[in-house]
């Protein structure tokens, strides 16, 4: 039996038949795309999510995205009635609208051409796709500074380490970020970055960027795609510092195209140096604080929304000197203009011609990994989101660790505190000489970090059942039928309230009666969403709602990454 088989299968429903592709590894399905016939073809990978934007990202940039084919190509307008428009070129993505010189942001609706694929062979078992084969000691997945960080410990006690990111470069969300590092601020974020990535390589760390993790196929094999082909790495030990998911804030209207991550908005403003007149950021954390003066810096009028207290230390200093203001209040609706987005609030005057939006709320470990792994995870009633469970050297399960904002811990000092254990406990599992003191002295150091304190304290204790009785910060204070909880699928609250009226409340009859979670992010940016709003609606605790479940890949497969010679 061959190792990599792309098998085609068409699946007919009613009127409406599907084209399935499924990537078959060593006899293993793994989905990879569906998509229904009709007479212009749908394409896969449709999400309005802020993950639509990652394949936008896969790719080298505007002139790259410019060459695509118009017709693999589906954009949805995301705006009043969702109107589709099918076979727009891209050139639209970054048109600027009429009289304005503000960008129409627009979603990226999939690469994979069924009837391209066809004529290629590539659906009649002949794609040429490459199977690899890399033996390590340690995987990182992540080459933020968490990932860096147990990369060089494990290195240092002379391990063979393998960092792979789906980034081009090292860094993670800081490699956008300016601003003074909150470990060492006389340098910034961003150098910091560059010294561990260049100590890195000085010792002999192998990188492969621009490279997907799928998943965990045995104990000790993952499964990653790399340009040009699939590779099966063997590692003694993974460690996860693949970072934070960011929910989408829950207001009428929140599925405008101008309502963006912190991530995504960074990549405009400093990749494609976007310059919005005026910004509002939702949030009350360092990272919020973080987001806004950069984006003051570069000349923008900023406002931070926050309903809870602003910590007010060194960034909240930060923010001020760059001019940026504050409202404390509750989103409540926002609205398009000819000239903006008006935002309302519960009780503070209109903000009004807001050109982006950012949320940096609901902020939360990417779980899905780990999950998918078998690796347990647990609520938690002081962050209010789904975490790993893990010891205090970060061990969640045998060869398997969990660093930074993986393990629900956002500060700088955490993410190099915890990633410096975890390399060391898995280069001392893996056989490597290591003081049991060396491992003791940095968790004790871990320890003093406020954040991270209070997850590892957490750790220890049961875990404790909680109902959502009021709406959670990031959310308006009455839940609507115009506020998506997941605008991948287009499930709104007005959906959820139907279904717990119907006498159903679980996470499972939410995804079983409105699709949610079903697009290629499986969910990442909208189950805590659902879970929020089915507990709030239901009074039932959110253990017994449900707990979220990923399947391999745990991120999206984009076709020209894994076949031999160029794209589909």
């Amino acid at each position: 039996m061959a190792k990599v088989i792309l098998e085609h299968r068409v699946l007919e429903a009613s009127d409406n038949p599907l084209d399935v592709v499924i990537l078959r590894v060593f006899g293993r399905p793994i989905g990879i795309a569906s998509s229904p016939r009709y007479k212009r073809p749908r394409w896969p990978f449709t999400p309005r999510s802020w993950s639509c934007y990652r394949v936008v990202d896969s790719i080298s940039g505007p002139v790259d995205l410019l060459a695509i084919p118009e017709r693999t190509v589906r954009l949805k307008v995301v705006g009043e009635g969702h109107k589709e428009k099918a076979g727009k070129s891209l050139r639209y993505l970054l048109k600027p609208q009429s009289g304005t010189k503000r960008p129409v942001f627009r979603d990226l609706h999939g690469l994979i051409d069924i009837d391209r694929m066809r004529a290629r062979g590539l659906l009649k078992g002949k794609a040429s796709i490459n199977l690899g084969e890399l033996t390590v000691d340690v995987l990182v997945v992540g080459a933020g500074l968490s990932g860096l960080s147990a990369a060089l410990a494990a290195m240092h006690k002379g391990l063979k380490v393998l960092v792979i990111d789906e980034k081009e470069a090292p860094g993670g969300v800081l490699s956008y970020v300016a601003t003074p590092s909150e470990a060492n601020p006389s340098i910034t974020s961003r150098d910091l970055v560059d010294r561990l990535y260049a100590e890195a390589l000085g010792a002999g760390v192998k990188f492969w960027f621009d490279s997907v993790y799928l998943g965990r196929l045995g104990k000790r094999t993952h499964l990653v795609a790399k340009r040009g082909g699939l590779y099966v790495v063997k590692a003694k030990a993974v460690i996860y510092a693949m970072g934070g998911i960011e929910i989408r804030p829950i207001f009428t209207n929140n599925d405008i195209p101008e309502v963006v991550s912190s991530e995504y908005a960074l990549r405009l403003i400093t990749k494609y140096n976007y310059r919005p007149k005026r910004v509002a950021v939702i949030g009350w954390d360092s990272w919020a604080l973080r987001v806004a003066g950069l984006v003051a810096q570069t000349g923008s009028n900023v406002t931070i929304i926050a309903k809870a207290p602003l910590d007010k230390g060194f960034y909240y200093r930060y923010a001020a000197e760059q001019g940026v203001e504050l409202v404390m209040d509750r989103i409540e609706t926002v609205k398009r203009e000819s000239d903006g987005v008006r935002i309302d609030f519960t009780t503070y005057e209109s903000l009004k011609e807001v050109d982006l939006i950012i949320s940096t709320v609901g902020y939360s470990p990417d779980i899905a990994p780990l999950i998918a792994a078998g690796t347990p995870v647990r609520f938690s009633v002081s962050k209010l989101q789904y975490i790993p469970q893990y010891t205090g050297r970060m061990k969640a399960a045998e060869g398997i660790y969990v660093v930074g904002a993986s393990a629900a811990m956002y500060s700088e000092r955490a993410a190099l505190l915890s990633g410096r254990i975890a390399g060391l406990s898995a280069a001392k599992d893996a056989g490597a000489p290591v003081m049991e003191a060396d491992i003791d002295i940095e968790a004790l150091e871990l320890y003093r970090v406020s954040d991270a304190a209070d997850t590892l304290a957490e750790q220890r204790q049961a875990e404790t059942p909680i109902v959502v009785e009021d709406p959670p910060t990031f959310m308006a204070t009455e839940p609507g039928p115009n506020q998506f909880v997941d605008t991948c699928m287009d499930v709104t609250v007005l959906m959820l309230r139907d279904i717990v009226n119907s006498g159903l409340y679980t996470l499972e009859d939410a995804i079983a009666y409105t699709g949610l979670g079903e697009g290629p992010d499986q969910g990442r940016e909208s189950i805590l969403n659902a879970l929020f709003v089915l507990s709030m609606l239901s009074n039932k605790p959110i253990n017994e709602v449900g707990k979220p479940s990923f399947a391999m890949p745990v991120s999206p497969i984009i076709m020209n990454k894994v076949v031999s010679g160029g794209g589909v």
